[in-house]
């Protein structure tokens, strides 16, 4: 099962960290990096290394993880974007974090949809057609989006909970609390980026259970109280 992570310039380098991580768990999954050209592509954080190119890419993706980064709207006008609406139309899920659902909705992916993205972003958002969540992760079919890094991961549970249900949900989760390498992180998030600060000198955020999420009046994890 292929699972193509979109790299590009600017792209968030603890957001595809996080993707990866959890999405390489799924069962027969193959993780690359897919982007305009092959090579290094820098954004907040590091690099991230293209696997391959677009015109490389012989199979079609099964599920696309889109992370956030910088100059996402002009990014979805380039060759990012064109491809973008190629593959999300065979893909089975598509999943964003944090500015990675502007680059969707830029594309015209989400438009009179819901999605979660970056504080920052909200506006944006509305400004290509979508309404942004106040929850952490939304899943609105095919696509799951959330707002940063550390969602990432819980999107990541949450698509497993789609492919699987509940069983695969929690071997996912046991092998992400097994000890492993953390992805990496940055002294540069994408909130200093734009912005130089955190909203209200927040603390980060820690990892933990996937508990808010909107899913069209249906609760994701049966049994599972919202906090």
């Amino acid at each position: 099962m292929l699972v193509a992570l979109l790299t590009y310039p600017g792209v968030v380098n603890d957001e595809c960290d996080a993707f990866r991580q959890v999405l390489e768990l799924l069962p027969g999954a193959a993780v690359v990096s897919v982007g305009a050209r092959s090579g290094r592509v820098s954004g907040p954080g590091g690099y991230q290394t293209v696997d391959r190119s677009f015109a490389e890419l012989d199979d079609q993706p099964r599920i696309v993880a889109v992370p956030g980064g910088i100059g996402c709207e002009a990014i979805a006008r380039g060759s990012e974007g064109q491809w973008l609406r190629s593959a999300s139309e065979r893909a089975d899920w598509v999943l964003a974090s944090s500015t990675g659902s502007v680059l969707l909705a830029a594309a015209d992916l989400l438009r009179g949809r819901t999605a979660a993205t970056h504080w920052l972003a909200v506006d944006q958002l509305g400004e290509n057609g979508s309404t942004a969540s106040g929850e952490r992760i939304v899943l609105d079919p095919p696509f799951i989006t959330c707002t940063g890094w550390v969602t990432a991961l819980d999107a990541g549970l949450a698509l497993a909970y789609q492919i699987g249900g509940i069983e695969l949900e929690a071997q996912v989760r046991a092998e992400l609390g097994r000890p492993r390498p953390e992805p990496k992180r940055s002294r540069f998030g994408l909130g200093s980026v734009l912005d130089g600060r955190r909203r209200g000198g927040a603390a980060p955020l820690q990892p933990g259970p996937t508990t808010h999420l909107v899913t069209r009046g249906r609760p994701l994890f049966p049994g599972r109280k919202r906090r």
